[in-house]
């Protein structure tokens, strides 16, 4: 993956196979796929192409799931949404149970209202949330209980951009063993899903 994004935001199931999340998927949107309404295509996607999503949800939706070798038992999830087609990905989540955390990223010098958001569900379905985003202002947002690898000193800063932005995403990442910039190296599995009308 590239650095050269205003925003995007990306999904992983941890500790899961990859045929149990196109399992899942094909559970829930069964019925557009067998009227033909969401069309699917086993080919590797080009991740940046999910950079930069509309505003809005009046467009048909668009997404992407794919395994790499660097990490055979995740499994990565982007699509055209700017909330990364939350609501499916949790739906998926209640399904094969494991981990599930979605991260957004935004560059603030490109956009005018930047949104940072690190979302962690366990196979218990404890919840961990964290955002700081800008509205009129900044504003910090968090629930559930701080989990093992979370520098929690970050959100006491004065400066409320600076409680959580891609630096910190990205470290948390990695103390979960996940480089974000490798996610799409060595893809061995990849299938896309377009949805073409209501």
């Amino acid at each position: 993956m590239n650095k050269n994004f205003n925003f995007f935001t990306v999904s992983i199931f941890c500790d899961c196979d990859y045929k149990d999340i196109v399992s899942a998927i094909y559970q829930i949107k069964k019925t557009q796929i067998e009227s033909n309404k969401i069309e699917i295509r086993e080919e590797k996607s080009i991740i940046e192409e999910y950079y930069n999503p509309p505003s809005g949800g009046a467009h048909f939706p668009q997404f992407t799931c794919w395994e790499s070798e660097k990490y055979p038992n995740k499994v990565f999830f982007i699509s055209n949404y700017e909330d990364g087609l939350y609501t499916l990905c949790k739906a998926i989540h209640r399904i094969v149970g494991k981990i599930l955390i979605i991260c957004s990223l935004s560059n603030k010098t490109n956009i005018s209202n930047p949104f940072f958001q690190f979302y962690y569900s366990d196979s218990n379905l404890n919840e961990r949330s964290i955002m700081a985003y800008k509205d009129e202002r900044w504003i910090f947002y968090e629930e559930g209980t701080p989990l093992y690898f979370e520098n929690i000193c970050n959100y006491k800063n004065k400066y409320i951009k600076r409680r959580l932005n891609n630096d910190i995403i990205i470290e948390y990442l990695k103390k979960l063993g996940i480089d974000l910039w490798e996610i799409d190296q060595s893809i061995v599995n990849s299938t896309a899903y377009k949805q073409n009308r209501w």
